[in-house]
This record gives structure tokens, sequence and C-alpha cells, in this order.
């Protein structure tokens, strides 16, 4: 009976795994499933992730140490993925997505002997970010490499570290969310009327990160953007200290800020919001699926792997721009239209390469 471990950082890289960790339990394929979430308990609770359980069938779940997501905490992270390790002994640990965690686990299990699963292999950002090399690092080490996009899989191939189980598989969360969607309703906000129209901002860098040099240009954008349409901010906890100071947020009664939601809240606010502003791509997939226009403000940054099919655009900081393509979308109430048919199956596919690569 193989083990299998699921390495999660995050909340999405739980809902990532549900369908994959259903599929493997309707296969009936006498695996043993662990997920193990790398994270602090208030963290797990906060998120409201307890319901994810439910949403699985019944692998055993461990929570591992609170894991910041910086490169001074891989020696950290490093020695307590070796206990996990050794006392689950998994035949194949798999990594939903690229992270500091990922690097840490990765690298211990390779030393050991465990083979290795990286979901979304193949993805860059090609500029000086450190991340870029981890990303490598880490696909180099996998024995079995899935692909979200036909970047990614191209990417692995230019780089040389392409393998014989190199697959291109799409994403999985798109079924997660494809799944949820119809049974998802915006959270009760105090003092928001969920009827009408609004958009939507998700800022995930840190203020005080390599990116600091916009920030402040960022809010005033969203200034701008509340004098013509409102605005609804949930607060990432990177920026939560600094944005609960920033009065022209506080203070502008068009600007609601909310406090970070659990993954189903988030989705809910997606699927209903006009458009979304944002400096991550953590959230473009959620536009796609849901069809709603996404704007990724990344003066810095070029999103290699960013939809193509109309739902996102990338953006330098340029005010007038960006004004224009939401003053576009709001006036006519419009929706992007993505057709997901072709995405169906991707988790049964993915659950019958794990079990075949151990």
């Amino acid at each position: 009976m193989a083990t299998l471990l699921f390495f999660c950082h995050s909340k999405k890289d739980l809902y990532r795994i549900t369908p994959i960790v259903n599929a493997l339990e309707q296969n009936r394929n006498d695996s043993k499933i662990h997920i193990c979430y790398c994270g602090s308990k208030k963290r797990w609770n906060k998120h409201n992730i307890k319901g994810f359980e439910d949403q699985i069938a019944h692998p055993d779940i461990f929570i591992l140490i609170k894991n910041n997501g910086v490169p001074e905490q891989i020696g950290e992270l490093s020695a307590a993925a070796e206990k996990i390790f050794l006392t689950i002994k998994p035949d194949l640990l798999i990594i939903p997505d690229h992270h500091y965690l990922a690097l840490a686990t990765a690298n211990t299990a390779s030393s050991m002997g465990i083979k290795i699963c990286i979901m979304n292999a193949g993805f860059r950002v090609y500029t000086d970010d450190p991340m870029t090399n981890f990303r490598a690092e880490v696909d180099s080490v996998a024995d079995l490499q899935l692909c979200h996009d036909a970047n990614s899989y191209n990417n692995l191939k230019k780089e040389g570290i392409a393998n014989k189980d190199t697959y291109l598989v799409n994403n999985p969360l798109f079924e997660t969310i494809t799944g949820i969607a119809p049974l998802i309703e915006l959270p009760l906000i105090e003092g928001f009327n969920s009827d009408a129209e609004f958009g939507l901002a998700y800022f995930f860098s840190k203020a005080e990160s390599f990116r600091n040099d916009y920030f402040m240009a960022t809010i005033y954008l969203l200034a701008e953007i509340s004098t013509k349409h409102p605005l609804v901010i949930p607060i990432h906890e990177n920026n939560y200290k600094k944005l609960r100071k920033v009065k022209t947020l506080t203070e502008n009664k068009n600007i609601t800020l909310l406090d970070e939601l659990n993954y189903p809240d988030y989705l809910a606010l997606v699927k209903k919001a006009l458009f979304v502003v944002t400096d991550t791509n953590s959230i473009q997939e959620e536009c796609q699926v849901l069809n709603t226009l996404c704007i990724t403000v990344a003066p810095l940054i070029n999103y290699i792997s960013t939809p193509d099919d109309g739902s996102n655009f990338v953006e330098i900081l340029d005010h007038v721009k960006i004004l224009r393509k939401i003053d576009h979308f709001w006036a006519g109430g419009m929706k992007t239209e993505t057709d997901f048919k072709n995405k169906s199956g991707v988790s049964k596919k993915i659950s019958e390469l794990l079990v075949e690569c151990v």
C-alpha cells in the first residue's frame, strides 16, 4: 500500500488538492493519504479551514510549524519536514505549488530518497526575484512534473529539466472552483450592500518588500478608482497593519476594508465583483474561472503565465489605462467569458499519474 503525502502551504493549496484527494478515494486504490498543512493552529482556525475536512474523504491532517514564507526559515522548515517524513514514511511527496516551503521539503525528501511530485511545475517569473531560481531548483529534483499550462511545460524543456514523467495536465483548482461556485454566497459584511455593484482590490505584496517604491502609488490608484466605483478590499495579513493606518483608505466612504477571508467567501467576492485589481497572480485563476475581469498591476514583474483568453490584463501602474478599462466593463456590466468544459477530468488524470509514480 503506497503512502502519499500532500504538503500544503496555504488555504489555496488545500482547495487545489481537494478534487485529487477525492479522486484517489473514489478509485479505491488503497493508497494511504496524508495532508500536512504548514501553518499554526491559529492560522488554521482563522481561515476556517476546518470546514475543508468535510469536503475530502478521510486523510490524516497534520499541522506543522508556523511558516512565514521567508528564505531564512528554510532550515527550520527542512528540520520539521524531516521529522514528518520519518514518522509517515511517504512513498511520494506531492507539493501543490511553489514557495519556500516547497524548496525546503523537496530538498529534504530528495536527500531521503522519497519520490517527489510538483503539481505546478515550470511556472516561472523570469526576473531577479530569487524565487525564479528556487522554482527551477525544486522542479529539477521532481520525479513527476505536472504543468498547468503550455508555457510552464515549455519552460521545463527550455531549461533542460523536463523528464519522461513531465505532463501537461491543466489546473485542478478549476474543478474545485467550478464545484464550489454554484453554492457560494457573499458573506454578511457590516455596512456593505451586497446587492450593489462593486470592484474588488487584492494586494498581496508586503509594503516593505522590493516593490515598496510603488506602494503609495497603488494606494492613490485605489482612491482614484473609488471616486467612480465602490471598492471592497480584503487585507492580506502581509499588509494588515500598514493598510489599516492609511487614512486615504480608512476614511473613504466608497471603500470597504475587510479582514482576510476564508476561501469560499473570497470566491464569493470574486464571483460578484465586476472587476478585480491586484498585484499578484494568485487571484488570476479564480477570476478566469468565475469570468471576472482581472487587472494585474505589475510594474516590475512580467507574469508570463497570465491567461491569454481576455480574462486578465497586465498593466504598468498607468491610472488612465486602468480606469478606462474598468469604466468600459462597468458601463456594460460585462463579465468575461471562458469555457472550462475541456478542464474536466484533470483531477482523475492526476490521481492516476500519482498512483503510477509509486
